[in-house]
This record gives C-alpha cells, sequence and structure tokens, in this order.
C-alpha cells in the first residue's frame, strides 16, 4: 500500500512520523508564500529539502485535505508558453492552438507537454491558520 493510500484511509494506521514531518514543512512553506501562487512540485521539493517525489506527495496529502487545488498546464512544445490551465485532466482538449508559433498541439503526439500545479484554497488556509492559532 503506498504512502499515499495509507494517509487517506482513515480505517487505516496513523502515517509514519517522517510523513506528518514532510507535510508539516510544506505546510510551513506554503504559509510563508502568497496565497495567489502557483506552487510545483520540484520548487516545493527544493524548498524543504526532499525530492520532488515527496514533495508532490505531500501536496497531494494537502490538496485531498482540501488546502490545496491541483491544476494542469498545457505548454507549447515549442517555446514552453502555457497554452492553458485546467483543474480535471479528463477537461483537456485533443489538440490546442498556440497563438506565439501559429501551430495547434496536440497533447496526443508530444509537441506539448502537461505540468501538474497546486494553488492554496485561502479560505481553508485561512480557516487552518485560524484553528492552529487558537490551539496554541
Amino acid at each position: 500500500m503506498s504512502l499515499l493510500n495509507w494517509f487517506k484511509n482513515t480505517i487505516s494506521p496513523a502515517p509514519s512520523p517522517r510523513l506528518r514531518d514532510i507535510v508539516s514543512r510544506v505546510l510551513a512553506f506554503l504559509r510563508t508564500q502568497p496565497t495567489d501562487q502557483e506552487f510545483r512540485p520540484k520548487i516545493v521539493a527544493k524548498a524543504i529539502g526532499e525530492p520532488p517525489a515527496v514533495a508532490s506527495m505531500a501536496l497531494g496529502i494537502l490538496r485531498d485535505q482540501g488546502l490545496l487545488e491541483e491544476h494542469y498546464g498545457v505548454h507549447c512544445g515549442v517555446n514552453s508558453k502555457q497554452l492553458n490551465s485546467y483543474t480535471c485532466i479528463k477537461d483537456i482538449p485533443k489538440s490546442l492552438p498556440c497563438e506565439d508559433c501559429e501551430e495547434s498541439h496536440s497533447t496526443l503526439h508530444n509537441d506539448s507537454f502537461v505540468d501538474i500545479y497546486y494553488t492554496v484554497k485561502a479560505e481553508e488556509m485561512a480557516r487552518l491558520l485560524a484553528s492552529a492559532a487558537i490551539a496554541a
């Protein structure tokens, strides 16, 4: 069973102290950043000193807890410009036009790429910070 499934499943045992520590460090980093910023796993990983896969897992946990929203950015394969962003991977169309290179890019033919990033749900983060202040 993966750590992510272990953490999400409420009837399974508690997550490991290391996983809790990583999620806490990601949360502490997010608290220091503007809430309208986009957070990519690679950047968060560098900020907390962990591999990108570990940061991605922690971001996924925070997403599952309702603090973050996951986005899929589709980029031009020629100039890397973001063509559009979607909150559901199923919503990504098979082809997207790029105004800069004047080509239509297909997500199926390797002439575009998709990256995952997260945004903070400001209201949920404010509630979390308020409850943490009360508990302290």
